[in-house]
């Protein structure tokens, strides 16, 4: 008895019939991101989808979210539901320079050989500051199940695969912080699992914050360890606040939004930078694992708070500017 379905590749427009308005739009959910940031190893955080660059805008710009840092690195994505074609390649290049992206990546069904040697070269001549990758995108089904989506990595600079060895999979390579920050984040994440937390959590990395999508474009709750200072927070952070207009909007409602919370937040504008955070801290050593499960328990009930309050002023933000203009 054949106790096994049948396995099947599925024709990319069967999924989606156009790449702007289907398959851009697909891959601009974080969760899908998500998908492609597992299969490259690396955490990317939705900015823009259709940027506008000159007269052409790119299918998508990403970012390697810490925010934490001085600098954001920017990765730009250019989709086709086609092999590769002159014209995809040649925008991509178009579109990083355009925004000094770090990470290059053309998603296709098949790389041509000639494109393929292309892309060697960009690698081969690069400093390393630039990286470029083609990523193959699949559908698969299983008699009639539901689609699936599947990445799988044709191009990527030579050395990548064996420095991600040395610096994730390999934890013995890793620092005793890095390698702190990793278990924590595990241990929360099961955690969240047990405690069947409408938190919707992504892969983990070993590094001292946690981002978790709670349903806006606007932001995300970020989730932060400093081994420093001795504290962990929860915070609203928007990554693409060029203007500060989410900020004002939210800092407009801060009594509403404080009651709500319970408490007093930190609220933090950031002047110069592009982005701007609304947290809440508390003092704890996570180097101390008897204190992880107090960390764990401030983290879910702040960040649940979060995911419930924040979207409904967000919406009322997105409804002002549609009436607006």
């Amino acid at each position: 008895m054949d106790d096994f379905g049948n396995l099947r590749q599925v024709e990319l427009r069967e999924l989606w019939r156009n790449e702007a308005s289907d398959f851009t739009t697909w891959l601009s959910h974080q969760e899908n991101l998500d998908k492609l940031a597992t299969e490259l190893k690396i955490p990317l955080e939705i900015v823009e989808k259709e940027k506008p660059i000159g007269g052409f805008s790119a299918d998508l710009v990403a970012k390697i979210p810490d925010p934490d840092s001085e600098s954001e690195e920017y990765v730009v994505i250019e989709d086709q539901l086609e092999d590769s074609d002159h014209d995809h390649l040649g925008k991509l290049i178009t579109y990083a320079a355009g925004v000094k992206a770090r990470i290059v990546i053309l998603i296709c069904r098949d790389l041509r050989d000639e494109h393929r040697t292309a892309v060697d070269w960009l690698n081969e001549i690069g400093s390393g500051d630039v990286k470029f990758f083609v990523v193959r995108i699949e559908a698969w089904q299983i008699d009639n199940s539901r689609f699936a989506p599947k990445f799988n990595i044709l191009c990527e600079p030579d050395y990548w695969a064996r420095n991600l060895k040395q610096s994730i999979d390999v934890t013995k390579d890793l620092t005793e912080t890095k390698k702190l920050q990793l278990a924590f984040w595990d241990s929360f994440v099961d955690f969240l699992k047990n405690r069947k937390s409408s938190l919707r959590t992504r892969r983990v990395y070993p590094q001292h914050w946690c981002d978790l999508a709670i349903g806006t474009s606007k932001g995300y709750v970020s989730l932060v360890i400093d081994t420093r200072q001795n504290l962990v927070s929860a915070a609203f952070y928007s990554p693409n606040d060029t203007d500060k207009g989410i900020f004002q909007h939210l800092f407009s409602k801060k009594d509403a939004i404080e009651k709500e919370m319970g408490t007093s937040l930190v609220w933090m504008e950031l002047p110069g930078k592009k982005a701007s955070r609304i947290k809440i801290e508390k003092p704890v050593d996570v180097t101390d694992r008897s204190q992880w499960q107090v960390a764990f328990e401030f983290l879910k009930e702040e960040a649940e708070k979060i995911q419930h309050i924040f979207p409904k002023y967000l919406k009322e933000l997105e409804q002002e500017q549609v009436r607006s203009g």
